[in-house]
């Protein structure tokens, strides 16, 4: 059986993840709460994500029900 690296896509494509920087951070403000993580080829970022927390309800969102008819 043959060892395979494992990839992830980037803006520059697939790439061997274990060629890649990883780093993460979070932000704690009143109203939410975002982690980050971020892969670097050298000093470019590849790819990037952001997951957000609201602490605060949406003010759309309502507990109605309606029916059809």
């Amino acid at each position: 059986m043959t060892e395979q690296t494992p990839l992830i896509w980037t803006s520059k494509g697939n790439l061997p993840i274990d060629t890649l920087q990883y780093s993460t951070s979070w932000e704690d403000a009143p109203e939410y709460m975002a982690f980050t993580e971020q892969y670097r080829l050298g000093e470019e970022i590849v790819k990037s994500s952001t997951h957000v927390y609201s602490k605060r309800p949406l003010a759309f969102v309502n507990s109605e029900q309606g029916a059809f008819g």
